[in-house]
Parts: structure tokens; sequence; C-alpha cells
């Protein structure tokens, strides 16, 4: 999973991969009680070269910019958000590899 976290003095923090696991949330977080929650479910393909394809990434983009100000909540900047979608997707990659690598061992070949 990626996790970046959110300083109002110097911004967001650089995205980090980190093994899958529990999200912990204080319950006093304001989702919980306004809904001041956004999500934007752009979606990477494979091409037939097996290279990561997006659909219009800057228009997700623009639209996650556009709803964080809408409920005022801190704006993850264009270049921001690439940097989390191109660190998933090299993560992505390299997972996707590994089981490759695995899965042609354990086959006997």
């Amino acid at each position: 999973m990626i996790v970046a976290t959110y300083d109002p003095e110097i911004g967001w923090s650089a995205p980090e991969v980190k093994p899958h696991g529990l999200i912990t949330l204080d319950p006093a977080c304001s989702c919980f009680h306004y809904g001041g929650n956004v999500f934007e479910g752009m979606k990477a393909y494979l091409g037939p070269d097996g290279k990561a394809r997006l659909f219009r990434p800057d228009m997700n983009m623009r639209r996650l910019e556009k709803s964080c100000a809408r409920l005022a909540l801190p704006v993850c900047t264009i270049a921001f958000m690439q940097e989390v979608i191109l660190t998933s997707l090299s993560y992505a990659a390299y997972r996707r590899r590994c089981r490759f690598r695995t899965g042609k061992a354990s086959g006997g070949s």
C-alpha cells in the first residue's frame, strides 16, 4: 500500500510503499463525523506489450483537486499524485515479476 502524510506547514510527504496492513484512524477523525473524504477511481490497464496504460490521468487529477478544494481538504497537486501513481505502478510491476518467477519455478520448468 502507498502511505503519505500531510502536515499543514510543509504539505504532503513523499509517498512510501509499505506492506499491506491496517489503517489506523483516530475516532475523532472528521471523516467519521462529517464525511470529509474524496475518492478518485483511476485505473491502470496492461497493454499488449505489458506496459501500464492510464486513461486520461490529467483529467482524473484535476477532478481530485476540485473535490479536495470543494471539501476544504488539503489539495493533492497533480505532480504529487503522479508520483503516487507511478510509485504504485512500479511496485505492482515488481510484484507481478516476482509472482511470475515464483510461479515458473514452482511449475517445475
